[in-house]
């Protein structure tokens, strides 16, 4: 189960990124909960917290006191008005290359440029630090960085959430157990219209996204 629990201006907000859940817990239910913490005595906000997966009543005693701390900096973390202290997205361009040639694309595979790994890498170690939940990487086309499968590995290590957009390009059974391996949660293909007449307007590989959508359909386990 991964779970996040992120501390915002007088609240918490809790994340379980295996069921897709979100729970705001403040005011009230901010004080059971951390009397739960001290007491280890179950109340209406403990319940439904546990129902809903984002707590355990045998959590170690570690988790505890790093949620008792997230509490106490509810007190000073400071947000713009009507705003969280950090986002909850985070998108990376990972390339401008694409081997698609799409109308009104800018993406191209030989001039396109990929983004350094490294560089990558510390966007990430700052989701990590800020707990944005959710990473989106993206390209031009995806699946041609040379590097998607560690960075992959990293979101999953970190318990962050990580989804890929893709054109269908070079995807198939192999590359899909790839990626699962490497532990990505969700694909997104991109189709711009029902029929490929439709789709040719604004898009390029047109059956190449429906493959695509009929074996990630077939395997049924990556959103």
């Amino acid at each position: 189960m991964k779970i996040i629990f992120r501390a915002e201006p007088g609240y918490l907000m809790a994340y379980n990124l295996t069921d897709k859940k979100t729970m705001q817990v403040a005011g009230k239910n901010l004080n059971l909960l951390n009397q739960w913490l001290n007491d280890g005595y179950t109340n209406k906000c403990t319940d439904l917290l546990q129902e809903h997966g984002f707590i355990s009543l045998d959590m170690p005693d570690k988790k505890k006191t790093e949620l008792k701390n997230l509490i106490l900096k509810c007190q000073n973390v400071k947000a713009p008005l009507r705003a969280m202290s950090a986002p909850e997205i985070m998108n990376i361009e990972l390339t401008t290359r694409c081997p698609l040639r799409c109308p009104q694309c800018y993406c191209d595979l030989n001039q396109g440029q990929d983004i350094e790994k490294e560089v990558a890498l510390k966007y990430l170690e700052e989701a990590v630090r800020l707990k944005i939940p959710f990473i989106n990487l993206s390209g031009g086309e995806t699946l041609v960085y040379p590097h998607l499968k560690e960075l992959l590995e990293y979101i999953s290590q970190y318990g962050l959430n990580s989804a890929v957009a893709i054109s269908g390009w070079g995807f198939d059974k192999a590359r899909l157990e790839e990626l699962k391996k490497a532990g990505v949660d969700e694909i997104y293909v991109s189709l711009n219209g029902s029929t490929p007449e439709i789709n040719a307007l604004s898009r390029d590989g047109y059956e190449m996204a429906i493959n695509s959508l009929h074996l990630l359909q077939a395997d049924g386990q990556v959103d």
